[in-house]
């Protein structure tokens, strides 16, 4: 039978979080992960994957896991057993769902647990990684524009893991930034975004905003694009 190991609470994670700082590092550990990490690939949104872990133990004393911390609640685990004998091992599947994350995405897994006879609790980390490739992409990355001079710029979307899209509506997080959306004539753009920087409303100072685009995508409909205020050109 797997045996599901459950989140922790407040106190036995901040309990582990001592710990960890005053244990033994990992490269010391006598549970050893295998692999050192599990490379997901290309993902689309709102898909889930699985990378499996074993966990042996390499000394001469009988260990128990404790606890399975994911990093984040994007990773639920399974566990086939927390008890490994000398010798032996166990194993780990982390299901990664990749929700509205886009591109490089990193995740892992933190396993607590102790050795036979001892009070100190260990650790050991299961790391994965995947590219996620979203279903709308724009270019650039990230609009970086001159806090000293008025400027209009342009964000392109295009599909990427569907047909087509509409734009619903368009907004800026700061009023130094107009934005409106048109369409494109290239059909491999078929979406463009006027942005308008007005620098006398945001000031004499540099920093981030965003362009918040609102589409029909079911998976992801709002898009968050960063746009950087610098000083000097880009």
């Amino acid at each position: 039978m797997r045996v599901l190991i459950f989140g922790l609470s407040f106190a036995s994670i901040f309990c582990a979080m001592m710990a960890m700082r005053q244990g033994p590092p990992a490269s010391s550990s006598p549970l050893q992960v295998t692999p050192e990490r599990v490379d997901l690939g290309r993902l689309r949104q709102n898909r889930q994957a699985v990378g499996r872990f074993e966990l042996r133990n390499t000394g001469t004393t009988p260990i128990r896991i404790r606890e399975v911390f994911g990093s984040c609640s994007c990773t639920s685990h399974e566990l086939s057993s927390p008890d490994v004998p000398p010798g032996e091992s166990v194993e780990l599947s982390l299901t990664y769902d990749s929700g509205v994350s886009r591109g490089d995405t990193k995740t892992n897994a933190t396993v607590y647990y102790v050795v036979e006879g001892e009070r100190q609790l260990r650790f050991v980390t299961c790391p994965m990684n995947a590219l996620v490739e979203p279903n709308i992409a724009w270019s650039p990355p990230r609009l970086q524009l001159n806090r000293e001079t008025k400027t209009t710029a342009q964000i392109r979307l295009r599909p990427e893991q569907i047909e087509r899209f509409e734009v619903l509506d368009v907004a800026a997080t700061h009023r130094a930034f107009s934005v409106s959306a048109r369409d494109g004539r290239d059909p491999d753009q078929p979406c463009v975004i006027d942005v308008v920087f007005d620098p006398a409303v945001w000031g004499e100072r540099s920093g981030e905003s965003e362009v918040i685009v609102r589409t029909d995508d079911p998976v992801a409909p709002l898009l968050r694009i960063p746009v950087q205020v610098v000083s000097g050109n880009p």
